[in-house]
């Protein structure tokens, strides 16, 4: 899975902004949890996850992702970096989503890996 946001990531990076919607959606689940919740299964070091999730709706149809930007899913080293990652993204409130026109399951919340059409 983790090979298909790769591509995808640098497939989308040619993206313009014109290629994206907007709609206000919601997150359902924001949280962080251990990556690896027994030591011995990674070594000894502990590692954190973001575990994410928002909807939202195109025309009376539900979607769901789970993806803040294309880079994929974001791993930390403190339980507190991935905190701060997420703090702005709370369960319940209501977020700008970006999709994209063509395929509306594709979509993300951090607008920066979005390039500006200048012409």
């Amino acid at each position: 899975m983790k090979f298909i946001f790769i591509l995808l990531s640098l497939y989308c990076s040619t993206y313009q902004k014109k290629e994206f919607e907007t709609v206000i959606g919601k997150i359902t689940v924001s949280k962080v949890e251990k990556e690896f919740p027994n030591k011995a299964d990674y070594l000894g070091r502990e590692d954190y996850k973001i575990l994410f999730e928002y909807e939202y709706y195109l025309k009376e149809k539900k979607f769901t992702s789970n993806q803040i930007s294309f880079s994929g899913k974001k791993r930390f080293n403190t339980k507190k970096k991935a905190e701060r990652y997420i703090e702005k993204y709370k369960t319940g409130e209501e977020v700008r989503i970006f999709y994209l026109k063509n395929k509306p399951e594709i979509a993300i919340l951090d607008s920066t890996e979005i390039e500006d059409d200048e012409d």
